[in-house]
Protein backbone atom coordinates (compact mmCIF):
# COMPACT_ATOMS: atom_id res chain seq x y z
CA UNK A 1 0.00 0.00 0.00
CA UNK A 2 1.22 3.67 -1.02
CA UNK A 3 2.16 6.03 1.65
CA UNK A 4 0.13 9.44 1.68
CA UNK A 5 1.92 12.44 0.60
CA UNK A 6 1.49 15.00 3.50
CA UNK A 7 2.01 18.80 3.30
CA UNK A 8 5.15 18.58 5.50
CA UNK A 9 7.20 16.21 2.26
CA UNK A 10 5.96 18.61 -0.38
CA UNK A 11 7.01 21.37 1.87
CA UNK A 12 10.58 19.85 2.58
CA UNK A 13 10.78 19.02 -1.15
CA UNK A 14 10.04 22.13 -2.93
CA UNK A 15 12.18 24.16 0.07
CA UNK A 16 9.56 25.89 1.76
CA UNK A 17 7.38 26.10 4.90
CA UNK A 18 4.61 24.11 5.61
CA UNK A 19 2.57 27.39 5.79
CA UNK A 20 3.48 28.33 2.02
CA UNK A 21 2.18 24.92 1.26
CA UNK A 22 -1.08 25.92 2.42
CA UNK A 23 -1.19 28.75 1.02
CA UNK A 24 -0.64 27.56 -2.49
CA UNK A 25 -3.60 25.67 -1.74
CA UNK A 26 -5.99 27.55 -0.56
CA UNK A 27 -5.32 30.39 -2.76
CA UNK A 28 -6.03 33.04 0.74
CA UNK A 29 -2.80 34.57 0.75
CA UNK A 30 -0.57 35.76 -2.12
CA UNK A 31 2.66 33.61 -2.52
CA UNK A 32 5.01 34.67 -5.30
CA UNK A 33 4.19 33.02 -8.66
CA UNK A 34 8.14 30.78 -8.68
CA UNK A 35 7.32 29.83 -5.41
CA UNK A 36 3.99 28.58 -6.41
CA UNK A 37 5.87 26.84 -9.30
CA UNK A 38 7.93 25.55 -7.15
CA UNK A 39 5.35 23.75 -4.80
CA UNK A 40 2.44 22.69 -7.44
CA UNK A 41 5.58 20.78 -9.59
CA UNK A 42 6.75 19.35 -6.33
CA UNK A 43 2.98 17.45 -5.96
CA UNK A 44 2.28 14.54 -7.01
Amino acid sequence: MATSVTSRDVAEAAGVSQSTVSYVLSGKRFVAPDTEARVLATMP
